[in-house]
């Protein structure tokens, strides 16, 4: 059996110790506030969990984008290129 990279989405909600566990890589979709676009990092580094949910308090409209193809493709690519197969849970 090859040997395969697990990649799924920022939909995911896995946490880093998890994402780590189990070496499962990810996509990161974007959000948008206020015509400002970010990616949507399991991590919160743009935004703190905090500072996310608060922009949702003070009645901030928040809008989500799908991943792009382009960057499936590059994410795919990358393990493909290493002889991997993938397997996408999104």
């Amino acid at each position: 059996m090859r040997k395969f990279a697990i990649i799924t989405d920022s939909c995911s909600d896995l946490y880093k110790d998890i994402r780590d566990k189990y070496d499962i890589d990810y996509v990161k979709m974007r959000f948008i506030v206020d015509g400002n676009d970010y990616p949507a990092s399991l991590d919160f580094e743009e935004f703190s969990v905090h500072d996310f949910y608060n922009l949702m308090r003070d009645g901030k409209r928040i809008r989500t984008a799908q991943v792009t193809e382009a960057t499936y493709i590059e994410a795919f690519e990358k393990y493909l290129a290493q002889g991997m197969d993938v397997l996408s849970i999104s």
